[in-house]
């Protein structure tokens, strides 16, 4: 039974919606009101070519599901377009977004699937319109004075306040996992994290710093970031007594256009089904030049990674054994979107397989790191900054 009068979370969704046998994707658009838990309103989808056909749509919502008719097609009057029957999932997407997704039917027409993203005013999911943005998953490195090499770090933020951190070492130490700790200060705009214990570790016999954080919040165009010192203690000691040397910590979430995760969701289905595998966008990057060069190398130990690189679906780096050499590709992009997919083929001695990625435009050089494992791959986004024409 489903919860009475749960609340949806945004009366406009925005996404794209496909049909067996047919190779495009439609642009798909809901405008909904709720009253208990019944929704009514309109929807809009347009074809590859530009045609916009609206539909008055009726439906259920149980805080989970979504059940959805479009009952009329109220304009143009023809062609008649088919009248879908729509069942959608809410969810978090690979970058913590909230999505509704799922399959459609019709009489008379070859079914397909619809994904769809609350859309604010500006239609863009920023941290500034939408709290959500501070849940989910940051990806990025952490430094310690005493070392010469850093370490791969990523931090899952739980709603209730807890959450998750896993870290890889670039030398010694394997990888960890850590239960933690957040806590958000609006007024500083920052985030502290503090890690509770270790839950496993691939070294039996590594130990671990128990790390706290505090971190700066900073909103810029695709992404946001956090930055901050750590300090910590050795696992089985105090800060008293066992005391780690400290550094700094670097964490990123990306942040999408609606359009944009449209696009991510069409190209990342197709690999999905290949591969059998998800698709994690890690970054967001805007280039100067639609020419680059990417570049991919083992930035820790050497441990039998190997890896397939995809960009738009096309293989450009295939079953590549990364070592300490910089791999380096030229490619021209294309599209206005751009998915760059690292693909595990082996995992090698420590996972998850972690790849350094540089993307070079000829002016800036941007190096990221990339977790990829049997299950989940990778990805970046990459984005040709466009200058906008003068009037």
């Amino acid at each position: 039974m489903g919860k009475l009068d749960a609340q949806l979370p945004a009366a406009i969704w925005k996404g794209g919606l496909t049909q067996v046998g047919v190779p495009d994707t439609f642009s798909y658009e809901l405008h909904l009101e709720q009253r208990g838990n019944e929704l009514s309103g309109k929807a809009f989808s347009v074809n590859a070519k530009g045609v916009k056909v609206q539909f008055a749509v009726k439906g259920t919502w149980d805080g989970q599901q979504m059940l959805l008719q479009e009952w009329k097609q109220e304009a143009p009057a023809t062609p008649r377009w088919c009248l879908k029957y729509v069942k959608l999932n809410l969810r978090e997407d690979g970058l913590g977004q909230q999505l509704l997704s799922g399959n459609w039917r019709a009489d008379g027409c070859n079914p397909g699937k619809l994904w769809l993203y609350p859309v604010q005013e500006n239609n863009v999911i920023t941290a500034e319109n939408t709290t959500a943005s501070r849940y989910g998953r940051w990806t990025g490195h952490l430094d310690q004075a005493d070392r010469e090499y850093g370490f791969f770090y990523e931090v899952n933020l739980q709603r209730d306040g807890k959450g998750f951190s896993q870290i890889v070492s670039e030398e010694s130490g394997g990888t960890a996992r850590h239960e933690l700790e957040w806590y958000w200060d609006s007024v500083r705009q920052v985030i502290t994290i503090v890690e509770r214990k270790v839950l496993e570790k691939t070294d039996p016999n590594w130990p671990w710093c128990i790390k706290q954080a505090e971190l700066q919040l900073v909103r810029e165009p695709g992404r946001q970031r956090l930055s901050g010192d750590w300090s910590g203690f050795i696992e089985g000691f105090t800060l008293r007594d066992g005391a780690c040397a400290s550094g700094k910590m670097y964490l990123e979430k990306p942040v999408v256009r609606v359009e944009s995760q449209a696009e991510i969701l069409s190209q990342s289905a197709i690999y999905e089904q290949e591969k059998d595998r998800k698709v994690r966008v890690d970054r967001v990057l805007q280039v100067n030049s639609n020419k680059l060069r990417i570049r991919v190398w083992d930035n820790g130990t050497v441990d039998g990674d190997i890896v397939t690189v995809f960009l738009n679906g096309e293989q450009i780096v295939t079953k590549y054994r990364v070592s300490k050499r910089k791999w380096s590709i030229p490619v021209t992009l294309t599209d206005e979107e751009n998915l760059l997919i690292i693909h595990a083929d082996d995992l090698g001695d420590i996972t998850p397989n972690t790849v350094a990625v540089s993307i070079d435009d000829g002016t800036r050089e941007e190096v990221l790191v990339l977790s990829s494992d049997l299950r989940v791959s990778g990805g970046v986004l990459i984005q040709p900054f466009k200058f906008k024409s003068e009037k």
